[in-house]
């Protein structure tokens, strides 16, 4: 009885020793770093759970969506999208020789496509996030609630993070790293506002969830990956997600978009318009 009395007692010892370790590390990560560490590792166990791009992206767009595109597209602008085998589809946004014959009207999931297409010209090494670019892939485009030249457009990405998964080399760190998978589904969604002038934009309301966690707990994620990473808040991500896609579709004069691109041949103005409950972008004459 002695002996299993001090085999129990040894083993006690020994859960005792380890949790005051592991309440010691998670009070040093809280108070060094205002990272719950308890609720990051139950994050990263939700973020590796398989992302079901069905549910994810129910309004996700496919190869059909840009051939409507620039079935539309070149019935008002002759040959501006041009398609090969080798090269696919490709959209002439400078130096245009045609000029703006109609309006052009296309849907969520044609601009999705659009906006791809673009990306793939104009940024194809993806966004720049931390001082490395991450490849970006389009999957969603959805709008809603348009209201008073207010429109919500939702777009959900797939990002590359391998380049950043390489920089979580300290402890604890580099054993949260495993669990951080390769790549994120971010959904990031933003009232677009309608400028006074034409072409002009803001976005406001920002707000981004990454696979299946909820908005809270991507942000909290996003929490611990800036103080390794220094990659900024999820607001800072939702910002510039919407920065550089809707900026892809509408343009300015600093920055390449579809709408801006055609001002010289023609083009007024952009407008989100609702037909039989169905939104629209277009590209006003």
């Amino acid at each position: 009885m002695k002996f299993i009395a001090k085999i129990i007692l040894s083993l006690v010892s020994i859960i005792a020793v380890v949790a005051i370790a592991v309440l010691g590390v998670y009070l040093y990560v809280r108070s060094s770093f205002g990272i719950d560490i308890f609720r990051t590792v139950g994050q990263l166990n939700t973020l590796n759970e398989r992302v079901d791009e069905s549910i994810l992206c129910p309004n996700a767009f496919s190869d059909s969506d840009m051939q409507g595109v620039m079935s539309e597209v070149n019935g008002s602008v002759e040959n501006l999208i041009t398609y090969s085998e080798q090269d696919g589809y490709s959209v002439t946004l400078e130096n245009i020789s045609s000029t703006m014959g109609s309006d052009i009207k296309l849907s969520d999931k044609q601009v999705g496509a659009l906006m791809q297409t673009i990306i793939n010209q104009v940024t194809s090494d993806g966004i720049s996030v931390g001082g490395k670019s991450m490849p970006i892939e389009l999957k969603q485009v959805k709008f809603s609630e348009l209201s008073q030249g207010k429109v919500n457009v939702n777009c959900v990405v797939k990002l590359d993070v391998t380049p950043f998964k390489a920089e979580m080399k300290e402890f604890p760190f580099n054993y949260l790293s495993k669990y951080v998978p390769d790549n994120l589904y971010l959904s990031s969604s933003v009232t677009v506002v309608k400028g006074g002038e034409a072409f002009a934009y803001t976005t406001e309301n920002a707000v981004l969830s990454a696979n299946n966690l909820s908005v809270s707990d991507t942000q909290d994620l996003f929490h611990t990956l800036d103080v390794v990473l220094k990659i900024g808040s999820a607001s800072d991500m939702a910002e510039k997600l919407s920065t550089t896609l809707i900026g892809t579709l509408i343009g300015s004069q600093s920055q390449t978009g579809f709408a801006y691109s055609l001002k010289p041949i023609g083009a007024t103005d952009y407008e989100f318009i609702s037909v039989s409950d169905q939104i629209y972008f277009t590209v006003k004459k």
